[in-house]
């Protein structure tokens, strides 16, 4: 699986991308919680608020918005090619 950072996020990480290869990994809470173990509470202070996904963060699960999913239950089938892009939303004019 993919993983692409954007934004602040990217800084955080301090990569773009990164491909984890976990087969435990099945839908976005158990991502986040590897997420959050291998990369510190930084990261989860960006992505969760009260075990929730924040309202300015975007994930697309191979092209598609989890909120119109399943939010942070939204399962992800143990395939190679799945894509999970992660980047707090931007707003201005």
């Amino acid at each position: 699986m993919i993983i692409k950072f954007v934004g602040t996020l990217k800084n955080i990480v301090g990569t773009g991308q990164i491909e984890v290869n976990l087969s435990e990994i099945d839908n976005i809470d158990k991502l986040f919680k590897f997420l959050v173990s291998k990369y510190g509470s930084e990261l989860g202070r960006e992505l969760l608020k009260d075990g929730k996904i924040k309202e300015n963060i975007t994930i697309l699960l191979n092209g598609r918005n989890i909120r119109f999913i399943k939010g942070i239950n939204t399962e992800i089938s143990i395939q190679d090619w799945n894509k999970v892009v992660i980047f707090p939303t931007l707003a201005g004019g």
